[in-house]
């Protein structure tokens, strides 16, 4: 049978452990609200329309590849997060651009709102180029001096190079494209990744490059996953670093 001073003690012990509890869950609330001043900073919209590259038309869409599947839910879980409405429209049913905040995911292969981005912004210093002679899509890099940088990755690698772009939307210039694209899906995830999950990266990239969250900019992305050849889990151990940053 417990004693007096006993169950004081466990009385006292218990208090504690309620007080600790509200500590950490005040905590996790904080980082919770930074997280989403962060993506609010990002993304100072009501709406947005997510465009998705597809095989098949209709509300029971299938992605191209997982990774760009889960490229998707990214975005779909950070826009619920800051109560952002998002529709979803399938690059396939499109034509041109449509007239709203977009986030368009995946490049110009396969997603044809993407294609015309790019097409209309080519100074854009980061563009994707199909080389025939190579049945292969790379990135290059044009330089001010006039040269070009190229990065690729032969079928298999577990390593990717993807743009991640802001820009304002060429069809209605008071509305914003964001645009995440890999030459392969492992990229097209990371781009997506760094602007939802890992904005605070992207964040204190753009401050230390001096260019305003609300600019227009460009950003060539690095990235690879140790478990890169299992899609589903390859955003467990997925890394992504920012190779250069330009405002355009």
């Amino acid at each position: 049978m417990l004693t007096l001073a006993e169950l004081k003690i466990i009385l006292t012990a218990g208090q504690e452990g309620w007080k600790w509890a509200g500590v950490v869950r005040r905590g996790w609330d904080l980082v919770r609200s930074q997280n989403r001043r962060g993506l609010m900073r990002l993304f100072p919209f009501e709406n947005v329309q997510l465009v998705v590259p597809a095989q098949s038309a209709g509300a029971d869409y299938q992605f191209t590849t997982e990774h760009d599947r889960q490229a998707a839910d990214c975005v779909k879980s950070a826009m619920a997060e800051i109560a952002v409405k998002v529709s979803v429209l399938n690059s396939s049913n499109a034509s041109t651009i449509p007239e709203e905040n977009l986030i368009s995911i995946c490049g110009p292969a396969a997603n044809i709102v993407s294609k015309i981005v790019f097409e209309k912004r080519a100074d854009v210093p980061f563009q994707f180029v199909f080389k025939q002679d190579e049945n292969r899509w790379i990135i290059q890099h044009l330089l001010p001096s006039g040269r070009k940088l190229e990065y690729g990755r032969a079928a298999g690698d577990p390593i990717d190079y993807a743009i991640l772009l802001k820009v304002r939307n060429p069809a209605a210039s008071s509305r914003t494209v964001y645009l995440g694209a890999g030459i392969a899906g492992l990229g097209t995830m990371a781009a997506a990744w760094l602007l939802t999950k890992g904005h605070k990266n992207l964040l204190r990239e753009l401050q230390q490059a001096k260019i305003h969250e609300r600019e227009s900019y460009a950003c060539l992305l690095h990235c690879f996953s140790a478990k890169a050849s299992d899609a589903e889990k390859a955003q467990e151990d997925l890394h992504v670093a920012i190779l250069n940053i330009e405002q355009c």
